[in-house]
Parts: structure tokens; sequence; C-alpha cells
């Protein structure tokens, strides 16, 4: 409190049988000046822009030194938020939408400090549908990993919610037509859309060639395979995500025609093939027979990094082929548009 104050030092003496002054008095004087400001933010959250997928909670929050004058408001992309009057920010169920800049504004009558905070919506998919090819009995040939490979895929994406279609064993024809099928029977737009093919192939003039079970491996013919370029059709679903699978080998066949593509996707797309450019797919290395190499470490990674988007899990499958063929076998993978997807992203139905 502002005022004078006075102190006496007194010395007790003998015990504290006598008193004695041993100072004069002082005098304090004291001005107490009170400052008034405007409001100040300690701390806020999130701290940097941050992604929240469709149907989850999007929350921000700040806080401040405790002022009983102190209001809150909110505004998203500009527009007031009148419902939001605390220092929290919670949004139930976010959609689309809700993606954007939100800003806190923390007034009192001295003044107004604002925080602003970023946020990104992901779409989650309206379903999840896989269909595996495999092709093992050829006319003069035949693999052993291809029907185990579909097995372990089978078993892995359906774990992740993944309705699956195995077929084995197609000609060309067959394989051209339940292709198309498949993408013909999704009526969901907005979905998580996987293609596999296990079995024998080649790389015509940079153009991979899924070889049907109905070629002569010694002489293979136009007719007797499928570009994979009709994995384009997959536009005509309308998926949020497409991811292809491939794997065989891209030794290069220069007997036949190939076919080009200058393909612009509309979709997000993860291209994943088990080998890269003229070199094989092996099936197995040393005693490990069951499945490929590339489907044993595909089975490794995803049923251990189950945080991992899918991308990066795809990373660690290739970096794990190489090294254990010591180079022989070098995947690859590609990615169009937002590639921040993981396999267990929930369903969201129209």
């Amino acid at each position: 409190m502002e005022g004078l104050y006075y102190c006496t030092i007194q010395q007790l003496q003998d015990f504290g049988l006598e008193r004695r002054v041993i100072s004069e008095d002082v005098t304090v004087t004291i001005n107490i000046k009170v400052v008034y400001e405007e409001p100040r933010i300690l701390s806020y959250f999130p701290t940097e822009k941050c992604v929240v997928k469709c149907g989850q909670c999007l929350t921000a929050r700040v806080e401040v030194i405790p002022d009983p004058t102190i209001t809150f408001s909110w505004r998203h992309n500009s527009k007031l938020l009148s419902q939001y009057t605390t220092n929290v920010l919670e949004i139930q169920n976010v959609k689309d939408e809700n993606a954007g800049t939100y800003e806190c504004l923390v007034s009192n009558e001295y003044g107004e400090v604002s925080r602003s905070f970023q946020f990104d919506i992901k779409k989650c998919p309206t379903a999840k549908r896989a269909l595996i090819v495999t092709n093992s009995v050829y006319q003069n040939d035949k693999l052993n990993a291809p029907h185990n490979d579909a097995k372990t895929l089978f078993k892995c994406l359906t774990k992740y919610g993944f309705t699956c279609t195995l077929i084995n064993n197609l000609t060309a024809e067959d394989m051209e037509r339940e292709i198309k099928k498949f993408f013909q029977s999704i009526k969901e737009k907005g979905a998580f859309v996987l293609f596999y093919f296990g079995g024998h192939g080649c790389m015509v003039n940079n153009s991979l060639f899924m070889i049907g079970c109905d070629a002569d491996l010694g002489e293979v013919k136009q007719n007797q395979g499928v570009y994979t370029t009709i994995l384009e059709d997959v536009d005509t679903c309308e998926p949020l995500l497409f991811i292809s699978m491939l794997d065989m080998c891209q030794v290069s066949n220069n007997s036949l025609k190939g076919k080009q593509s200058n393909k612009k996707w509309n979709c997000n797309v993860i291209q994943c093939c088990a080998t890269s450019q003229n070199r094989v797919a092996l099936e197995h290395v040393g005693s490990a027979k069951e499945n490929s190499v590339y489907m044993k470490h595909f089975e490794k990674i995803i049923n251990s990094k189950e945080n991992m988007t899918f991308l990066d899990m795809i990373r660690a499958v290739n970096a794990g082929v190489d090294e254990e063929t010591k180079g022989q076998q070098r995947p690859s993978v590609t990615s169009t548009g937002r590639s921040d997807f993981h396999l267990s992203d929930p369903i969201q139905p129209l």
C-alpha cells in the first residue's frame, strides 16, 4: 500500500534483560503505480499447421494471464464463430469445409491480441476395395509364390477393412475383362482402390505388360498380355486414392509394340513396382519359399508399422528388398497428389 513507513532497529543486551536502540528511525516512501495492459497469451496449441481427418475433432486453445475482464472470440476464414466464447475451440465430426485459418481474439478494455491456427482436413475413404490378380500356371512354367502372395495380401488388407476380390490364373482377355468389371462395380465415389498383380511381366518400350497365363513365355504375343495403361480406367469410379502394386519382372521385350501413356490422374495415386526396369522380381531368396521377396517384406512392414503412411510403408519395403537381394531387385514407388494416407484411415460413408 502507498504511504510512509518507519523502521527502528533495536538490540537485546544481557540475554534480553535490556533493550537498546542502535539506529535512528528510517523513513521509507512507497509509491505504487498501477499498470494497465492488454491481454498476454502465454501458450497456444497447436503450434504449427495441423491435419485432421474427416469425422474427427478439431481442437485449438490459448492460455492467457488470468484476468476476469478478458473476452474471447473465434473466427474461421475471417467469419465470426459466435458460438465459441472461451479460450478453447472444439469442432466435432469435421468436414472439408472446416479447413482453413482459425483466429482467436483475446480482448480486454486496454487492447486486443490474437493467435492464428492453420488446419487442413484430410478426407477419409468412403469404402476400401481391392482386386488381387495372380497368375502362377503358364503354358511352360509354374510360379510358386503368386498363390501364396495373394492369400498373404488378402489377410493384410482385410485387417484394414478392405473388401478384396481374388482371381487366379487369367488369360489376357479374362484379365482385361475382370479389371474393367472391378472398376465398374465400385459405386462409392471417394474410395480407396487397390490393384495387385503377381505373375510374369515384362517391359515393352517403357510400358509395363502383365502376361496372361495363356502365354508361351518363350514367345509372348501381343494379345497374350495386358498393358498397365488399363488401370487408368480407375478414374471412372472417382477414387480418393488409387494404389497399384505390380510384383512382376520388368525385363525388356522388344518383340512387342509398346503402349505409351500421357495420363494426367484425377485422383491421388501411389504406384508400386516390386522391381525396376530391366530387373527381375525374385520368388524367394534362400529357404524362404512361401512368398515372393517383395510380399515377404510387405507383410512384415504392414503388420509392424501400422502408424506409417502407406507411402512410407512401401519405402520401408523397398529398402528391405534392396538390402536382402543386394541390389539384384530394386523396387520403386511413385506418387501423384496427396501421399499422407494410412491404410487404417477410417471409412466415412457418404
